[in-house]
């Protein structure tokens, strides 16, 4: 549930609701395991931050090199720009470049 909810108060707000309550009814064992998850979900959400901007960052590089020279194949973007093909043909297709 708490990772459907995208806003971090609320999720704040609902995990620990969650762990105050289960403090009161679960074992130790099951109370390390639900930290781990939180802690999982977290470092999860770190990763995806940092693929979001990896990826923009990207992407500004591939229209960069389009805009400049927009006679350029995919291939030799991709080797300019250091990606794969795959994500100059992604980048385009976004910008329809």
């Amino acid at each position: 549930m708490a990772k459907k909810i995208v806003d971090k108060e609320e999720k704040t707000f609902v995990l620990s609701g969650i762990l105050v309550f289960a403090d009161k009814i679960i074992d130790s064992e099951t109370a390390k395991y639900i930290k781990e998850v939180v802690r999982m979900t977290q470092v999860a959400e770190l990763l995806l931050e940092e693929g979001r901007k990896e990826g923009l960052i990207l992407s500004g590089k591939i229209f960069r090199v389009v805009r400049e020279c927009s006679d350029l194949t995919n291939e030799r973007i991709a080797e300019e720009v250091g990606c794969s093909v795959e994500e100059v043909e992604s980048t385009r297709k976004i910008f329809d470049i």
